[in-house]
């Protein structure tokens, strides 16, 4: 008898490791990120933010400037990307769009842009986190950061 019960006791215990495990492995979705290395506070902050509502979603970043930046988001290398400039004609007539999440400061004219693919590219994740930059409820994140937003 407790060698019956050792085994259904192993059996579970394997069982629950087994269910835990898997359901883990596609829990989480990266999102890929490229920014201006000057708005490295304001992009972590921003992505912190929404990780907290938002569990399963896990950020890697690489920072360098606005045009590396964008050109990370047309090569396919990044999902979205941080800039301090807006993008040229040839940028968008290369499928890239972009929308204004905030500017420099309150006397400030220098707007900040968030950049993504055009052609369908976002995946829900990457949808929902620029629908949350570009939705006005990050004006506290984005005032901590010497930033205000548009």
């Amino acid at each position: 008898m407790k060698k019956a019960m050792f085994a259904v006791t192993v059996l579970l215990a394997f069982a629950v490791v087994i269910g835990t495990s898997c359901g883990k492995s596609n829990d989480t979705v990266t999102v890929r990120i490229s920014a201006a290395g000057s708005l490295e506070k304001v992009t972590g902050m921003l992505c912190e933010s929404y990780k907290l509502d938002n569990k399963g979603i896990k950020f890697t970043f690489d920072y360098s400037d606005s045009d590396a930046a964008v050109k990370s988001v047309s090569d396919g290398r990044s999902d979205a990307a941080f800039t301090d400039r807006p993008l040229t004609d040839d940028e968008v007539n290369s499928g890239l769009t972009s929308q204004i999440f905030g500017r420099g400061s309150k006397d400030s004219k220098k707007e900040l842009f968030i950049v993504f693919r055009s052609d369908g590219a976002k995946t829900p994740a990457v949808k929902g986190f620029s629908d949350y930059i570009t939705s006005g409820d990050t004006e506290s994140i984005l005032s901590l950061s010497d930033y205000v937003p548009t």
